[in-house]
């Protein structure tokens, strides 16, 4: 890709992400986020056909980069691929994702951003739910993977949420979660 299209496609995602400190994501508009960001809209319509779109591509690269965390992770910590590591990798990889992008992940909230929160639950939803599906020998859920996927999901993010509005530690955060994920996927949860 051309370097200008990557460095006009890195500012429209910049500004947009400082846009969201302020401003709830249905009242940003394409004029603002053009005009903050010094991009012409016709500039901005070449690459998005709209908010939406925009949205959908950050979304996408944060997935990737999860991706990308979770095989490294799985290279320095399950070389031998065991099933609760890496579902274990999998939750730090999103972690990480999230902390390491709090500036945008912090305003994904369903109360006052529920496209965005919507967005990207539904994609760690649909990766957790393929992983859960191909990763089931010495792991199998007890009950459905659709619903073990949504209580695993569901509760994670409530923890993560719990930690964010009490401010705490985010490694701290990160090892709590990991430990209170490892209890609950050794469990009779998971049929081994």
């Amino acid at each position: 890709m051309d370097k200008r299209i990557i460095k006009t496609k890195r500012t429209i995602k910049e500004t947009f992400t400082k846009m969201l400190q302020n401003t709830a994501f249905d009242k940003i508009t394409v004029t603002e986020l053009c005009e903050r960001g010094c991009v012409g809209r016709i500039t901005f319509y070449t690459y998005y056909d709209d908010k939406y779109a925009l949205v959908d591509e950050i979304m996408d690269d944060y997935m990737k980069e999860a991706l990308d965390d979770y095989h490294n992770l799985q290279k320095e910590n399950n070389p031998r691929t065991l099933p609760l590591e890496g579902y274990l990798n999998m939750l730090t990889a999103i972690l990480n994702l999230y902390f390491n992008h709090f500036d945008f992940f912090s305003h994904a909230q369903i109360e006052t951003n529920p496209y965005l929160y919507t967005s990207f639950y539904n994609r760690v939803f649909e990766n957790a739910c393929t992983y859960t599906q191909r990763h089931h020998e010495g792991m199998n859920p007890r009950y459905s993977s659709r619903r073990t996927t949504i209580l695993l999901c569901n509760g994670f993010w409530g923890i993560v949420s719990d930690a964010v509005a009490e401010k705490k530690n985010l490694s701290e955060s990160t090892k709590e979660i990991i430990d209170m994920y490892r209890a609950v996927l050794a469990s009779d949860l998971f049929v081994r």
